[in-house]
């Protein structure tokens, strides 16, 4: 038997090209972006949680707080609580914001500590954004 040539050029292999990587919808990115920020505020909120229970310090709370005339009666004292240094500090929205803790929740340190912790978990969520924007950019240069 002869063996036919075949006088045809090879036909070139070719690959498929290459597809495009599956590409998240942008409502399911939203949802995974909003579940992060949820996600840094519990998760901050939940490592103070554990200080609910404890009481204020003999450190530096009778200065800034249960010892301190301003802060335990604002109204009678507003702009001492203002003006006035405490601690070496001065820091007026600090001393706002504890007196107006006392006028919301009472005397008791829990309340201090809980309102701390979502001070805590909304600066968390603020670094979250901020370091979110800088990728951003970076990625977008």
């Amino acid at each position: 038997m002869k063996k036919s040539k075949n006088n045809s050029k090879p036909k070139a292999i070719t690959a498929n090209p290459p597809t495009k990587p599956e590409i998240i919808s942008e409502k399911s990115a939203e949802q995974w972006v909003l579940w992060q920020k949820i996600g840094v505020v519990l998760i901050t909120f939940l490592v103070y949680s554990f200080a609910f229970k404890n009481e204020f310090l003999q450190w530096d709370d009778q200065l800034y707080v249960t010892s301190n005339k301003f802060v335990l009666e604002p109204f009678k004292n507003f702009g001492a609580l203002i003006r006035g240094v405490y601690a070496g500090n001065y820091h007026p929205v600090t001393m706002l914001s504890l007196a107006l803790n006392i006028i919301l929740f009472g005397k008791g340190a829990t309340s201090f500590i809980v309102v701390n912790a979502l001070i805590h978990a909304a600066n968390a969520y603020l670094v979250y954004v901020f370091v979110s924007q800088l990728i951003d950019l970076q990625s977008n240069s």
